[in-house]
């Protein structure tokens, strides 16, 4: 619990701090989470050496890691970035000119959103010295619940799958890694050989101090003499209107470490071809008309070409989720006379928890406004992109 306030304490108070998105306060926490599995990796390596008994086991390590990576969640843009201010949002920035109090106000549900106008001009402005939580715990409770319902479905879609990711495509989880080696034991029985490797923390030292100095000349005014050493060029094609970045990204190089290097390769060789093909689209004057799309990188022409492969992605893995899905029927045929388990967890649960929280989520859309025959194909396809996504990543 500590170490979860923490976490949401850090991710908040950074993004006030620098006034825009880092790997502190990004999607999700994950740099977070794992500097505070580090710091409690080592601080049981010293309570191992005073007493045996007090030091925490790898399984209670690698819990703590997953507790972590669900608190990690609600702060930040996983969770809390988006729901808050869309509840409140849409009170405080209506004005005359866009008539939000005409055109959205009458759709609201009264329960899932702040009823007090005052309360939400306090949490844009200030002026109050603690949260009036009586009016924003109704709509807090009911968005909580919905999210706990989506996090219980996508643990039950990660377990159905688990046996074809892990054991037949032996899927490399690159983000899992460093936590993986933070509590892993060695075939001697003993932990902490992760933190015990000298070339590890030379890496660590590298990186830590170069990123420390940089932020300390940059932020401390008594430092401010000194200069920062540069991290990043660009190289510019002025006719094609395009550029390159060259720079030194710790995160990168380590997460580059961790991933296989054909997927390291692709990456590299589709950003130098797409980029190629921005500058073919600039120079012939071709462009998409439509809204701008902030999370794709080159605009909206790319924008639906990456859409296009997102489609393959996900095609590939309902691929994956058929030939899961008829182990999964198998097994549940063999063992429902003796209530076995499919993989690591109960099939009956798994199938109940699932439908449960699918009615839940579809119950939560349709009492918020939308209409019922939309809830079924909406859920499919958010269904599938997170699906697609998760693979992608994995």
């Amino acid at each position: 619990m500590a170490l979860s306030i923490c976490l949401n304490f850090v991710a908040v108070r950074n993004y006030a701090l620098v006034n825009r998105y880092s790997g502190f306060a990004d999607h999700f926490n994950t740099i977070g989470v794992i500097w505070l599995l580090m710091l409690v990796a080592i601080a049981n390596q010293l309570l191992k050496r005073l007493h045996q008994r007090w030091a925490l086991r790898p399984c209670e390590l690698a819990i703590i890691y997953a507790m972590l990576m669900v608190a990690t969640v609600y702060p930040t843009m996983g969770f809390g970035g988006y729901i808050i201010p869309l509840i409140s949002g849409v009170f405080y920035y209506a004005t005359a000119e866009n008539r939000w109090d005409e055109l959205l106000w009458q759709y609201l549900p009264s329960w899932a959103v702040p009823q007090d106008k005052s309360v939400i001009r306090w949490l844009y402005e200030g002026g109050i010295s603690s949260p009036p939580w009586d009016v924003w715990f109704r709509p807090l409770f009911w968005w909580s619940a919905f999210a706990l319902a989506f996090f219980c479905m996508s643990i039950v879609l990660m377990v159905w799958v688990r046996r074809q990711w892990v054991e037949r495509e032996r899927l490399v989880y690159p983000l899992t890694q460093v936590p993986a080696h933070l509590t892993e034991l060695t075939d001697e029985g003993h932990s902490g050989a992760f933190l015990r490797n000298r070339l590890m923390w030379l890496g660590f030292a590298i990186a830590f101090c170069l990123i420390m100095y940089n932020y300390a000349v940059r932020t401390v005014s008594a430092l401010g003499s000194f200069p920062a050493i540069p991290l990043a060029a660009k190289a510019q094609i002025p006719r094609l209107g395009i550029g390159f970045n060259f720079g030194i990204d710790t995160l990168v190089i380590g997460l580059t470490y961790l991933v296989n290097l054909d997927v390291i390769f692709s990456v590299w060789f589709f950003h130098i071809l797409t980029s190629f093909e921005r500058g073919i689209l600039n120079l012939l004057g071709l462009t998409a008309s439509g809204p701008p799309q902030p999370h794709a990188a080159g605009g909206p022409m790319l924008a639906m070409q990456q859409v296009g492969a997102l489609m393959v992605v996900i095609a590939w893995s309902l691929r994956t989720a058929w030939l899961q899905w008829q182990h999964a029927r198998k097994e549940f045929k063999k063992h429902t006379a003796k209530a076995k388990c499919i993989g690591d967890t109960h099939g009956r649960i798994l199938l109940l928890t699932g439908i449960l929280c699918t009615a839940f989520i579809g119950g939560f859309l349709f009492a918020t406004g939308m209409p019922a025959w939309s809830i079924p194909p909406f859920l499919l396809l958010a269904l599938v992109l997170f699906f697609g996504t998760s693979r992608l990543l994995a």
